[in-house]
């Protein structure tokens, strides 16, 4: 039955990958930040270290930016313009 299920999605193969794919991503950025306000809030803060708090919200806004770009590969309109040629 996977098999038959399967045939149906071969040709729609880049789609569905890059939808995956970008599912995953955003998924595990979304892990991240819970991660980066606990490190931000009990290692950071108490050292005053202004640098690396710097340093921390670069990273945490590169993730917003990787999270914006798998969101819109998960886009149907982008990605199947993007997939099929």
């Amino acid at each position: 039955m996977l098999k038959r299920f399967l045939r149906y999605y071969i040709p729609y193969k880049k789609i569905l990958t890059l939808t995956l794919l970008g599912a995953v991503i955003t998924s595990l950025a979304e892990l991240f930040f819970p991660m980066y306000l606990r490190y931000i809030m009990n290692d950071i803060l108490p050292r005053r270290d202004v640098s690396l708090l710097f340093a921390i919200c670069v990273r945490a806004v590169c993730i917003v930016f990787v999270k914006l770009f798998a969101k819109l590969s998960c886009d149907d309109s982008w990605a199947y313009d993007r997939c099929l040629y």
